[in-house]
């Protein structure tokens, strides 16, 4: 029975009309909000890892793609790392055959292709929350409301650098809706076809951290939907579920099953990658720490986030805010209150504030508990991004929020008393919010992310006192103004809800919400796109490069970026130099460069042994073996990355080495018979060959 959640019922043509309507503007929201990303010719572009991690891998996958080329590994990057495994590059994600479509239509794919890709994530997340709350909430009003406000909260806002972590956010909500209708009706097959894709697209996204995130939201959220007194809170209903517990638990449990065993030949491969990759095998309880969040985040986050660290901000607005704390003040104050509203709150409450105390890190027993007990845990860090968790949650009290200021300001007069009340609320949530905010402003109490990487923002933070004191006066003006003038029709409330919404969009945009992460475009107004595959070979004629970067066509980058690429080539690279590419012991940077093909483009050596201590006693020994008569001369066939083919011909037994990482799906094949694969200075993949004639292939087979 679903007696009070009517609002998606879509009974008649209009309410399918109206419904259309609002998803429409939810689903173009963010794209208005965002809207300097989306042109070529704009002054700005998105700044931090959005193209160092993700714009040059989606572009190569694309152009291979498009090629009918599945790029297994690839070579450019770190001295060799896989391709398809590593979860930056979101290689299996559905959304991923629209893209080759589009690269093949218009001839490339241009980082402002990739920024309108990330906004297209904002626009799922907002439309998932929308269809969510419009399935739980009396009115889709307030589902409207809620989903056009957190769509553009700081959140999404700081996500868009990270377009894998947007796209795994946007299915959270799918999630939810899905799990929803498994409760609220009898169509479990639906229900099961949402909850499978969403799960789907969310493991294939490309974020792993936003799958394990989950654990804390999708299980309390069914598990509390199998209590009646629960359910009845949370999706403000009446009366029994139109289905039994256990077909609920089935229809959410075997599509999410069903998902998780169709990607998990893929998840088993990143897993093992993550394994050898640099501090990332896990227990490193200083990495899991390394950065800090706590109340004080908490609080800057809510009303002022030049105090609170950037990757925990789900700054949402005063409009929002204020709605809120009006609602559960006044839950509070009613001595009648309705048991569901204040089971509602406390559920809430209780949620929220778990999570808050993981994300406070070393600062919280919690989560030194779950670091040494609970499986996977000690593998992820920045624990502050777990906040995503709680934009669905703080999006459901916002929408219940609205409806209850919305029946405010439509009542007739006889209800003038209760808008008085409300706007005593909103006078002391105002003020207690101001005298905080002029306390962090005065104090200069700024986050370090502020103060140097949003230094364009600089200058604003007096924005903040200012944009709550005008959210304070609209919301008071409208209960004491405006608010029970005469019945107000369904156009009125309408307006209403449009009201608020430009509100919030004007007051996050002021704050600074839709500049998050940028600098001055510098890609200029064509759509050019490198073409990859001609680099692959060249590999062989152009020389190496080393920088703290990934991907630098049409040079092989032997260099790492911090905390990435795997372990024992790391600590090859940190002979030479530290981990940020400074050099520690100059005299070994010549033989690094020679080996690695900085010097002169060379990939292949011969040598008679590879248990050498030092690089230049490799060298010593492969220079010695040129000397011989008839020394080895190679013929290469064929190099596309994953697989290379060469002939040589040598007058002595040794090892052939191919400077490029090694990892356990290479094969190794001489004239047509598999042969093991040693490792010359544990990372680099090495041979045993026999004098004569040998044709050589290396095999990148993970499957």
């Amino acid at each position: 029975m679903k007696s009070e959640t009517s609002a998606v019922s879509n009974n008649t043509p209009w309410e399918k009309w109206v419904g259309f309507g609002f998803a429409a503007m939810v689903f173009i929201w963010p794209f208005l909000f965002f809207r300097e990303f989306l042109s070529s010719h704009s002054s700005i572009a998105i700044n931090n890892d959005f193209y160092v991690l993700y714009y040059g891998h989606k572009a190569y996958l694309l152009e291979a793609l498009a090629s009918g080329h599945f790029p297994l590994w690839s070579p450019g990057e770190g001295a060799g790392f896989p391709f398809y495994s590593n979860p930056f590059n979101q290689v299996f994600y559905p959304l991923n055959v629209p893209l080759v479509f589009f690269y093949k239509i218009f001839g490339g794919y241009s980082v402002f292709d990739h920024q309108i890709f990330s906004v297209l994530g904002a626009a799922l997340f907002g439309l998932g929350l929308y269809l969510w709350l419009g399935q739980i909430l009396p009115s889709r009003r307030g589902a409207l409301f809620a989903a056009l406000v957190f769509s553009i909260s700081f959140k999404v806002g700081d996500l868009l650098r990270l377009p894998n972590a947007i796209h795994a956010a946007a299915w959270i909500p799918w999630i939810l809706y899905g799990i929803a209708r498994a409760r609220e009706t009898r169509n479990s097959r639906e229900s099961g076809l949402i909850i499978f894709a969403a799960c789907l697209l969310l493991l294939t996204a490309g974020y792993p951290y936003y799958c394990y995130y989950c654990i804390f939201l999708i299980p309390p959220y069914v598990t509390l939907l199998l209590n009646s007194k629960a359910r009845d809170a949370i999706h403000f209903t009446t009366g029994p579920s139109p289905v039994s517990n256990v077909r609920f638990l089935v229809t959410c449990i075997l599509p999410a099953v069903t998902a998780l065993v169709v990607c998990l030949p893929y998840f088993l491969k990143m897993f093992q990658l993550i394994e050898r990759t640099a501090n990332r095998s896990g227990s490193d309880y200083d990495f899991s720490t390394s950065f800090d969040f706590d109340g004080l985040d908490t609080l800057g986050s809510l009303i002022f986030p030049p105090s609170a660290q950037a990757d925990g901000w789900y700054y949402f607005g005063f409009t929002g805010l204020f709605l809120l704390i009006l609602f559960a003040v006044s839950i509070l104050r009613n001595r009648r209150i309705a048991r569901r509203d204040g089971l509602f709150l406390g559920i809430g409450l209780v949620w929220a504030l778990v999570i808050s105390f993981i994300t406070y890190g070393k600062s919280s027993y919690l989560f030194d508990f779950l670091f040494s007990w609970m499986p996977g845990f000690d593998n992820l860090r920045v624990w502050s991004r777990l906040n995503i968790v709680l934009i669905p949650l703080l999006a459901l009290g916002t929408g219940r929020a609205y409806l209850h200021f919305e029946s405010l300001f439509s009542a007739q007069d006889g209800n003038r008393k209760k808008r008085i009340e409300s706007i005593k609320i909103l006078s002391g949530a105002a003020v207690v919010c101001g005298i905080l905010q002029l306390w962090l402003y005065s104090s200069e109490l700024y986050d370090f992310y502020w103060l140097e990487i949003f230094s364009y923002l600089n200058g604003i933070e007096w924005r903040f006192p200012v944009l709550s004191m005008v959210s304070f006066l609209l919301l008071a003006g409208m209960l004491f103004f405006v608010g029970g003038r005469g019945a107000w029709s369904l156009w009125g409330n309408a307006a209403l809800v449009i009201v608020l919404a430009v509100s919030a969009f004007a007051d996050l945009s002021l704050a600074g919400g839709a500049r998050q992460w940028v600098y001055p475009n510098i890609y200029g107004p064509k759509r050019i796109t490198p073409k990859f595959a001609k680099y692959i070979p060249a590999a062989f004629y152009i020389h190496r490069v080393r920088s703290y970067y990934t991907l630098k066509f049409p040079h092989f980058n032997v260099g790492v970026i911090q905390q990435w690429y795997f372990q024992d080539y790391l600590e090859f690279y940190q002979r030479a130099f530290d981990e940020f590419g400074n050099i520690i012991h100059p005299e070994k940077v010549a033989g690094f460069n020679e080996l690695m093909g900085v010097d002169r483009a060379k990939l292949l050596f011969v040598s008679k042994g590879i248990d050498h201590a030092t690089i230049e006693e490799f060298l010593v020994d492969s220079k010695k073996m040129e000397t011989f008569p008839n020394g080895p001369k190679f013929d290469l066939l064929h190099y596309d990355g994953d697989i290379l083919l060469f002939n040589l011909t040598n007058s002595e037994p040794g090892y052939v080495s191919f400077i490029d990482n090694w990892d356990p799906d290479w094969k190794a094949y001489v004239n047509g018979r598999e042969v093991p694969i040693e490792k010359l200075f544990n990372t680099f993949k090495s041979i045993r060959v026999e004098p004569g004639f040998n044709e050589v292939r290396f095999s990148y087979e993970p499957f």
